[in-house]
């Protein structure tokens, strides 16, 4: 006579085998996906998440996988976005999802979870490099948290965006003054001014960039009245000199440039700020 235990067990196993047909072969997804997360067998599970017809029962059956291969392979294949995400956010291996990212570069939103997920500095400096996609590379760049990772990016990479969202976290004083001396293109140098309070550099920049853009950002940062003044009547470009204008603050020299500015626009507008700073508090 069998035991009451065993009994169990077979009634136990019927019970299994129903919930594992049901969510291979019911005609309603719901009704599959319901299944789908009763199942424990990983076997199942992977075979669902393979081949049912319908995503929302591939991302019930992905939720339960623990299966990182599997995961990974479905994160790179399943044509529906929201089963890709459920597989990428199942992964912790850094090496897989780096080379999900890599196989992936043609969706940001897969990339960017991907790129989320990870820690570490060197794995996201790797995809820097290998990437093509701007927007993923910026987002790699922004996960990186190793500050001489940053500077070396900032330094070498050869996608001005890219050095320049680097730059955006860095704090060495001295890198920043390297970068807005010598990088090649004006927005990062600008951008480098931007991050510094070295009025020895910003008044360096001011005069002798030769970008309008990067003398304007660094003029707008510049405290030295009579630098300001030098550079308001003798800077080649109208942008940078009125940028001059307004960043001197000192009533008495303002009064005294109305005797030397010609322009008459300059004239007028240095009037507007004059009055401006004696109307202050």
């Amino acid at each position: 006579m069998n035991s009451p235990e065993l009994h169990m067990d077979a009634d136990n196993q019927q019970v299994r085998e129903e919930v594992v047909k049901q969510a291979l072969s019911d005609p309603c997804c719901l009704a599959r996906a319901r299944a789908v997360r009763q199942i424990p067998d990983q076997k199942v599970l992977s075979k669902v998440a393979a081949t049912d017809p319908h995503h929302y029962v591939r991302q019930a059956a992905v939720e339960m996988l623990e299966d990182e291969v599997v995961l990974s392979q479905i994160a790179c294949e399943d044509p529906d976005d929201f089963v890709c995400m459920a597989a990428v956010r199942k992964i912790s291996d850094e090496a897989v999802l780096a080379a999900i990212v890599l196989r992936r570069e043609n969706d940001y939103y897969i990339c960017r979870e991907s790129i989320r997920r990870m820690r570490n500095n060197q794995l996201l400096a790797e995809l820097v490099d290998k990437l093509r996609d701007r927007d993923i590379r910026c987002a790699a760049v922004g996960a990186i948290s190793d500050q001489v990772v940053l500077v070396q990016i900032a330094r070498k990479n050869c996608d001005f965006y890219v050095r320049s969202q680097a730059l955006k976290r860095i704090t060495d004083a001295e890198v920043l003054s390297e970068i807005a001396r010598t990088d090649s293109d004006f927005y990062v140098r600008a951008l480098a001014v931007s991050q510094t309070d070295d009025q020895q550099l910003i008044g360096e920049l001011a005069v002798n960039d030769p970008d309008y853009y990067v003398r304007r950002r660094a003029v707008s940062k510049l405290s030295d009245g009579q630098l300001l003044r030098a550079i308001l009547l003798g800077d080649e470009d109208f942008e940078v000199r009125q940028q001059a204008l307004l960043s001197i603050t000192n009533r008495e020299l303002l009064e005294e440039l109305q005797q030397e500015i010609c322009n008459r626009y300059l004239l007028d507008k240095l009037r507007s700020h004059l009055d401006r700073l004696r109307n202050q508090p």
